[in-house]
């Protein structure tokens, strides 16, 4: 439940957001943002618009499939 990680969390304020590709759904653009703000080493979503934006974006977009397969080759 999301309430367990507040306790956890902190509230940034950022004066500069990084660029990020337009995104078709303006829901999707905080996620682009804090990933790239946060110099992730990939975005995990089911999100088709987010996916259709992997050429666009500097780092990989993956479906949570693609992740365990990764993470099944590397171990």
């Amino acid at each position: 439940m999301l309430a367990d990680y507040v306790p956890w969390c902190e509230i940034l304020s950022v004066s500069n957001p990084p660029i990020v590709p337009k995104c078709r759904d303006a829901n999707d653009r905080p996620f682009l943002e804090l990933a790239a703000f946060a110099s992730a080493d990939a975005l995990i979503t089911g999100d088709s618009d987010l996916l259709d934006l992997q050429p666009l974006f500097e780092i990989p977009v993956i479906t949570p499939k693609s992740l365990f397969a990764l993470m099944d080759t590397t171990a």
